[in-house]
């Protein structure tokens, strides 16, 4: 997977009002608390006399912002008073529940409820209009939401990261039906929690944009409520326990970015296909096969690597806005003719297949400007190489190539090429044509002298020629730790 083009398309896909969201997310981990003269620090318990401390320096000072971590007493009545407050942190609170004086804090933004056990939110929680960001962080449980969350209609972001069951019978266990009383969250957080499933009612979250759900190992299936999740735009569910989709999947047609790594799901419903998407990832899925209608799906970049696929259909070449593939580490054995007909891929990353031949129409991908073949079954250089001179980066090693075509003297973009753990007997002469040409993998093959024509190759930067049989070899030709 190419990490860099992958996080410019989600770069892209928060800018303007997804921007703001994360913004929540800072405020709550750059909040400024001032505590006092009483250090606060984690693990330490926080009784109620203590509190009152941090409360009337609070007041005094007139402070916006109150961190109270691991207060073991119910909370004094005077934090109510408060107003002013726009931060709050009970962190660690090991009561149960909450005074229905919390509504008076008016111009609270932040609640950090984080490794709590709350059983329930008071009415008044619906009061707090200026609400922006709520977090259960390693909480024991989620409470249930008032009716009254409704209300809070700045309510955009919630942290429910590492969440603990507390039950010691089971390891997992179902958020509140609840939660879809807040209509007006965009994005939720629940990375690696012991969630086993998300209720029905969560297709209720009709403003939800951005749902992180990677890493979540008990998350083992969504629910049927889940395709009416109309504004979701961002979905990673990356390593969870989910086997299937639900069929109305394909009915999140504002949906961009998908990441469904997981060896748990082995097919995808009939209505995926019909999204419109930025970026999929499947790497890591046990697909022995894709849909035969998988190119009617329209997607920019797509990660099918670490897969079983050893093809691919025949209809792989309508995915027609394709920039970016990486099939990589699977078992492909040949590509279809269809394939050609990626007009627009940039990127293609083949390597650790057991491919032994391209398909003739492979030389009408243009715009190809990397391009990773090592690891294959290649015996020669494909001629279906030939006029792909956007080339930039190419490698081909690990392949048992021993010459390269004259055609290679079209690849005047070429900067790096790897033909390391081949079979050359002779550095190729073609390569002093290649102007732009600034690193050359040559480590593995069999030269038994340091090529005479890399002295007119003026532009080149780097060539690495260990594991020949040249004696000697001088250390500018060898590969430094650091590359």
């Amino acid at each position: 997977m190419s990490t860099i083009f992958f996080f410019l398309l989600l770069l892209s896909s928060f800018s303007g009002r997804d921007a703001r969201l994360h913004q929540n997310v800072a405020l709550i981990e750059s909040a400024p608390y001032h505590v006092g003269a009483i250090p606060v620090n984690p693990g330490d318990s926080l009784t109620a006399a203590g509190a009152r401390v941090l409360i009337g320096k609070a007041a005094k000072e007139k402070l916006v912002s109150l961190q109270l971590q691991n207060l073991t007493e119910p909370i004094p009545k005077e934090l109510w008073e408060l107003t002013q407050l726009d931060t709050l942190d009970l962190t660690g609170y090991t009561l149960h529940n909450l005074s229905e004086s919390l509504g008076s804090l008016k111009n609270l933004k932040v609640l950090i409820l984080s490794g709590t056990s709350l059983t329930a939110l008071p009415n008044s929680f619906g009061r707090l209009a200026k609400l922006e960001s709520l977090d259960f962080s390693n909480s024991h449980r989620i409470p249930e939401f008032p009716k009254s969350a409704a209300a809070l209609t700045k309510l955009t972001y919630i942290n429910l990261n590492f969440l603990d069951a507390t039950d010691p019978n089971s390891e997992t266990y179902t958020l509140p039906a609840s939660i879809g009383n807040l209509k007006s969250v965009q994005e939720i957080e629940m990375v690696k929690g012991s969630v086993g499933a998300l209720p029905e009612s969560f297709g209720d979250l009709e403003n939800l944009q951005i749902l992180h759900c990677g890493k979540a190992f008990s998350l083992a299936r969504l629910p049927n409520s889940f395709g009416r999740l109309k504004n979701l735009r961002f979905f990673n569910c990356y390593l969870s326990d989910i086997k299937t989709l639900p069929d109305n999947f394909g009915d999140l047609q504002n949906l961009r970015n998908l990441s469904l790594g997981s060896d748990n799901i082995t097919s995808l419903p009939p209505s995926f296909m019909r999204l419109h998407l930025d970026s999929l990832d499947l790497h890591g899925c046990s697909f022995t096969s894709l849909p035969d209608n998988f190119g009617e799906l329209h997607v920019k970049y797509l990660d099918l690597s670490n897969t079983l696929l050893t093809a691919l259909p025949d209809n792989f070449g309508n995915l027609e806005s394709l920039e970016e593939l990486n099939i990589s580490k699977s078992q492909l054995e040949k590509l279809p003719e269809s394939f050609g007909r990626l007009k627009n891929l940039k990127i293609l990353q083949l390597y650790n297949n057991k491919i032994k031949e391209l398909p003739a129409g492979f030389n009408q991908l243009k715009r190809l400007e990397h391009l990773e073949l090592h690891v294959n079954q290649f015996r020669s250089v494909p001629a279906s190489l030939a006029g792909l001179i956007n080339l930039k980066y190419l490698d081909l090693g690990n392949n048992n190539i021993s010459a390269l075509p004259s055609f290679f003297a079209d690849y005047q973009q070429l900067e790096y090429l790897s033909l390391f753990n081949n079979n050359f007997g002779v550095f190729p002469p073609v390569l002093e044509q290649l102007k732009g040409l600034k690193t050359v993998d040559f480590r593995k093959n069999q030269l038994t002298a340091t090529p005479a024509g890399l002295a007119k190759m003026g532009n080149l930067k780097n060539c690495w020629l260990e594991g020949n049989k040249i004696k000697n070899l001088a250390k500018q030709y060898q590969k430094a730790d650091e590359d």
